[in-house]
């Protein structure tokens, strides 16, 4: 993920995010923008977009989406 992401980031409803981290095997990535932040899981059948402002700590964010993200692909979705 960060060969593709690292140098163009990712663009969410028209926003330019840049791109922070991945887990190419595990399927998440986070970038951010200022404050706002946008974590993704990449789950057999789904992708899981989540986005957060200034008022949301990024870590909550990815734990939330993460927790989410492995429960789905444990029970085969």
């Amino acid at each position: 993920a960060a060969k593709v992401l690292g140098p163009t980031g990712v663009t969410v409803a028209g926003v330019y995010h840049l791109y922070i981290k991945g887990d190419g095997p595990a399927g998440e990535a986070y970038a951010k923008r200022g404050g706002h932040g946008v974590a993704y899981f990449r789950c057999h059948s789904c992708l899981i977009v989540a986005t957060h402002d200034d008022r949301i700590q990024p870590g909550n964010c990815r734990a939330a989406v993460g927790k989410l993200g492995h429960f789905l692909k444990e029970n085969g979705i």
